[in-house]
């Protein structure tokens, strides 16, 4: 009963950390925090080796492992593309609806005393609630549909005396009010297991990336890619509640999926509910009898919720992987990295049999499917990169030189329109400061180098480098100062690109803008 309770109260602290909506932490939706299959494995091997103090330990060692991802992966972007998120949506989705169908239908991870045959009607009869009222429910209605098709299975249980005898007398001798037993270990660390919570950790983060994805293109119609920021701030969060959970005796966890499928379902996204939600867990943290209550509710029932909001989230990762572009290797990737995390499920007997130290890596489709996606998507980068290079002579037509030939590279790679008509004009005003400012002698060298996360500009040419400044020069300092309009020039060009550098090399001096796509 404590353990449950802790548990509660965890998973309400670690879900009040995901829905912070700070400029650096916290994802800023309503994306609910639990604990994770992804940590099973490496928690098991870390129990059998050293007890909970080295469990304790490998979770606070995973959990800065996330924290230190979340710092980096908005560099990393090409290798974590759109479609690899959707992937992991996909794979998301794809597993509750293997977890749910096994609640649903009585598996293995199912035991209790229901008869297979009671399972079935009491979780299809749930299922079929959840449906009617989504479909057929008004738009106020079809916010609760799971809520309903629970509530009517225990009470189709509950008389029929399909609710474990058990958990009702326990609920009945719960005391009512009573605070968590915890007892505080001293952390112990193994580096034989740092890789398998290594690898935990890194799913971790690209599970919560997928989420925070959703619920990106959920509350935003007019999203066009991922948000590295609420990413990377939701990661950072992540990472945060895991350490909490090892700090009070749990395993580690990661964004729920099912209540991101849930809140896509119901149409409720509101961050508001995720503080409350948190808050709530805490509070009932404090009551024995709602965690007895709670492991009274038939599986089956759970099952069905849990097989609902499944396909929900595969939906949405399907549409995420689509809302790309897909050429010959994007295809590959995406095709091949979901067969072989399907094969787990197919082939059980082949990944139960791998060696103990390559298990960590293997313990579900979704860390089979991101491995194999994460490898095929850095193989597939090669040479994707493509360059272009224009000789310009300065003189009156330099401009347009310039304007045509990034046009016409830009429809030829494909580039999106509103990142080419900033780097055109970021071009064509760098080259117009080059001539007037500059004293270039010679030709222009401009390089267009492209691949799907950006449009790099180079343009090298035997003259006075060009003045990067942050602030505008004053009036009288352009009209006054000698170098007064080249630092102007200089303020403009940095204004336009995402990023702007200006350097030497061999003799020369080099202009860069970068520009992400």
């Amino acid at each position: 009963m404590h353990a449950l309770s802790i548990a509660f109260a965890i998973v309400g602290a670690g879900t009040l950390l995901l829905c912070q909506a700070g400029s650096h932490f916290g994802s800023g939706y309503l994306i609910p925090w639990g604990f994770s299959g992804i940590y099973v494995g490496a928690t098991l091997a870390a129990g059998q080796r050293g007890g909970m103090p080295l469990v304790l330990g490998m979770t606070l060692f995973a959990g800065l492992v996330e924290i230190a991802l979340s710092r980096v992966i908005g560099r990393l972007r090409s290798l974590f593309p759109t479609e690899i998120s959707g992937l992991c949506v996909v794979l998301v989705g794809l597993s509750l609806g293997v977890l749910g169908a096994k609640l649903l239908l009585g598996g293995a991870e199912a035991p209790g005393a229901i008869a297979p045959g009671a399972e079935i009607l009491l979780g299809g009869g749930a299922l079929s609630v959840m449906v009617g009222v989504h479909v057929w429910g008004g738009a106020k209605l079809r916010r609760y549909s799971p809520i309903i098709g629970i509530v009517a299975a225990y009470l189709v249980a509950l008389p029929a005396g399909l609710i474990d005898a058990r958990a009702l007398a326990a609920i009945a001798q719960a005391p009512l009010v009573a605070l968590p037993q915890w007892s505080p270990r001293m952390p112990s660390f193994d580096l034989g297991l740092a890789i398998p919570f290594a690898a935990a950790a890194l799913a971790s983060c690209l599970r919560v990336m997928g989420d925070v994805v959703v619920s990106q293109k959920v509350n935003d119609r007019n999203w066009v890619r991922p948000d590295p920021r609420t990413m990377s701030g939701g990661a950072l969060a992540d990472g945060a509640a895991t350490m909490l959970s090892a700090g009070a005796g749990c395993m580690g966890g990661t964004s729920n999926a099912s209540s991101v499928g849930l809140a896509t379902a119901t149409g409720v996204t509101a961050r508001i509910v995720g503080l409350w939600i948190g808050g709530a867990l805490i509070v009932l943290s404090m009551l024995p009898a709602a965690a007895l209550f709670y492991l009274s509710i038939p599986k089956p029932a759970f099952g069905a919720a849990i097989l609902f909001s499944g396909s929900f989230v595969l939906v949405n990762g399907l549409q995420i992987v689509m809302s790309r572009a897909l050429d010959a290797r994007k295809t590959l990737v995406i095709g091949l990295s979901l067969t072989i995390a399907l094969s787990r499920n197919v082939l059980p007997e082949f990944y139960t049999g791998l060696p103990p130290a390559l298990q960590p890596y293997f313990v579900s489709d979704l860390a089979i499917g991101l491995i194999a996606a994460l490898a095929l998507n850095a193989l597939f980068r090669i040479g994707v990169r493509s360059r272009e290079t224009l000789l310009l002579a300065p003189g009156a037509g330099a401009i347009d030189a310039v304007r045509d030939f990034l046009e016409t590279q830009g429809s030829r790679w494909g580039a999106r329109r509103d990142v080419l008509q900033r780097a055109t004009f970021g071009a064509c005003q760098s080259v117009e400061a080059i001539i007037e400012h500059c004293g270039a002698t010679g030709p222009i060298a401009v390089e267009a180098a492209f691949d799907e996360y950006s449009l790099d500009i180079r343009l090298s040419y035997a003259g006075e480098l060009l003045v990067l400044t942050g602030e505008a020069p004053s009036h009288d300092e352009i009209v006054s100062a000698p170098d007064g309009l080249l630092r102007l020039a200089g303020y403009l060009v940095r204004g336009n690109a995402d990023r702007v550098q200006a350097m030497m090399r061999g003799g020369e001096s080099v202009l860069v803008l970068h520009f992400d796509h």
